[in-house]
Formats: C-alpha cells, sequence, structure tokens
C-alpha cells in the first residue's frame, strides 16, 4: 500500500513546484532526475545484496527510508531544490516483494 503513497507524493511535489515555485516542466523533471539516478543505482546494490541479507533486516531499511523521505518532504521549505530520497524505499519494497515471489513460485514448483 506504500507504494501507491510513494506515487501521490510524487505527483503532489510536481504539482507544488509548478503551482507555487512557478517552476517549468523541464525544471520539474530535472529537480526529480537525481531520484531517478538514485533509484537506478539503489536497484543495482539491493538486487546484488538481497540473497545476502535477511528479508527482514531489508524491509527495516525500507521501513526507515520511507519515514525520512516522508519527513524531508514535509519539512521543505518552498523555492528548495530537494533530492528527493524515496526511489531508495521503493526500489527496497518492488525488489523484496519480487523476490518473495520468485521464492513462493519455486516452493510450489518442485
Amino acid at each position: 500500500m506504500r507504494f501507491y503513497g510513494f506515487a501521490n507524493n510524487i505527483f503532489w511535489l510536481t504539482l507544488v513546484w509548478q503551482r507555487i515555485d512557478h517552476c517549468s516542466p523541464l525544471e520539474v523533471a530535472l529537480r526529480l532526475l537525481p531520484q531517478a539516478i538514485g533509484g537506478l543505482s539503489v536497484n543495482f546494490i539491493v538486487a546484488m545484496v538481497m540473497h545476502r541479507v535477511s528479508n527482514m533486516v531489508l524491509m527495516i531499511i525500507r521501513a526507515v527510508a520511507y519515514a525520512i523521505s516522508d519527513a524531508l518532504i514535509s519539512a521543505m521549505p518552498v523555492g528548495t531544490f530537494p533530492c528527493v530520497p524515496l526511489s531508495l524505499a521503493q526500489i527496497f519494497e518492488f525488489t523484496i516483494t519480487m523476490g518473495l515471489i520468485a521464492w513462493v513460485r519455486t516452493l510450489h514448483q518442485g
């Protein structure tokens, strides 16, 4: 469920940046670019670490990342240029979920 809250935050951030900060769509895309780059790098790291670390530890890291990112967004002053760290939590959640689905499928297939 938290994944959809993430998408909602990005939607509202783009509206705030365009309506209140008067940014062009290109400026909004540039502000969200670090999140995309961070998401790709975190996805690579999680894929390498996922089989060596417990899923419980990864879920705790995901929960802490969501809490920190929501606190940073709520404290963000008008006119700032933040690097949104939500991609860390989203990639953790997505990768762990896909890993668990693959694990369950292997249990039932053989």
